[in-house]
């Protein structure tokens, strides 16, 4: 800390916002998110991830667990391809389509029976994700378990991270819920984007 001039008191010193300044954005955007995260699990009772993109890659980075004993493993430092989850296909949905032409000339690998590998369906699918600003995998990176997510934003309007709600297909999402879950998953998104907006 240092004196401020003229003034009793002191503020953070140059030392302090030098330190600051190397903190990744992934570490900020993880403290900023996780209450929101927490809101989300306590309203649906489900798991919920904060998702980023890195390269070709679904990052997962933060989770809160179910409040149910069967409930999704902690995938927290792992990364799935882009097609295989929605918080991926959320981002494929956003990229520039020269990227995502590179993505969808590459051999798709197949998870389950229902990953979706073929490049026409996904670009249709993709389509439809931009229209409606969330994204579902359904039994596609692991049987049986479903995700729901949505976007977070920055203040420049890129799209820096995913926020996703999921569990076991039997009970995610609730019979009649769907969508309940998805304004619900957008809502918590916005309201993220928002407030990263005002700390900038």
């Amino acid at each position: 800390v240092e004196r401020v001039p003229a003034h009793e008191g002191y503020r953070i010193g140059a030392g302090i916002v030098k330190l600051a300044a190397h903190v990744p954005y992934s570490r900020h955007l993880i403290t900023a998110a996780r209450p929101y995260l927490l809101e989300l699990a306590q309203t649906t009772g489900e798991t919920v991830n904060l998702c980023l993109p890195d390269g070709d890659q679904a990052h997962y980075v933060d989770q809160i667990d179910s409040q149910y004993h069967l409930q999704i493993q902690d995938w927290t430092g792992y990364r799935f391809p882009m097609h295989a989850v929605s918080n991926g296909k959320l981002f494929l949905a956003y990229w520039p389509e020269e990227h995502l032409e590179k993505y969808l000339r590459r051999p798709l690998q197949s998870y389950t029976p229902k990953t979706v590998t073929d490049p026409d369906q996904l670009r249709q699918e993709l389509s439809r994700i931009r229209e409606q600003g969330y994204a579902w995998a359904i039994s596609e990176s692991e049987e049986e378990i479903v995700g729901l997510a949505a976007p977070i934003w920055d203040e420049d309007g890129h799209l820096v991270a995913s926020i996703c709600v999921g569990g076991p297909a039997f009970r995610f999402p609730p019979a009649g819920k769907s969508e309940e879950m998805e304004n619900l998953v957008i809502k918590i998104g916005q309201r993220i984007s928002i407030h990263l907006s005002d700390r900038s």
